[in-house]
């Protein structure tokens, strides 16, 4: 049975739980991205190892989701990509003055990876580094 309070304390007890409740909401342990748009760019077969020319932009609409507690980045594309971080190459800094964070990481298949993330003046983006391809989106963060 459901006991309702009253009285002069019970207004302050309400709003302390509320702001508790929602205090905790703002400090969680995702972060959610959205991808504007996306390119990529994929090894030659060639014995000097050259990559090609990057992909034009494609145009998307997906999200990113980075859940600390899991230690998990997912991106929910038109083919869900699960990557478990291993560990945490910390971060760095261009000439150019792009910050970049390192993460090596195991996709679901098993396959090594590492995703960075880098940070311009004007953009964010996200790295997918395979040994045979190179993913890259362009994001943005929901706040």
């Amino acid at each position: 049975m459901c006991r309702f309070e009253s009285g002069p304390g019970y207004m302050k007890k309400l709003i302390l739980t509320a702001a508790i409740c929602l205090g905790s909401l703002c400090v969680s342990a995702q972060n959610i991205l959205k991808v504007r748009a996306y390119f990529t760019t994929e090894k030659h077969i060639y014995s000097d190892g050259s990559w090609s020319d990057w992909s034009p932009w494609r145009d998307t609409n997906i999200l990113i989701v980075i859940d600390a507690v899991k230690d998990r980045i997912t991106i929910y594309s038109a083919t869900t990509q699960t990557y478990d971080i291993l560990t945490d190459e910390g971060e760095s800094l261009s000439d150019r003055g792009d910050k970049t964070r390192t993460y090596v990481c195991v996709d679901e298949n098993g396959a090594r990876c590492s995703i960075r993330f880098v940070k311009r003046t004007t953009t964010t983006q996200i790295y997918a580094d395979f040994n045979n391809i190179v993913l890259c989106y362009n994001i943005t963060s929901i706040e």
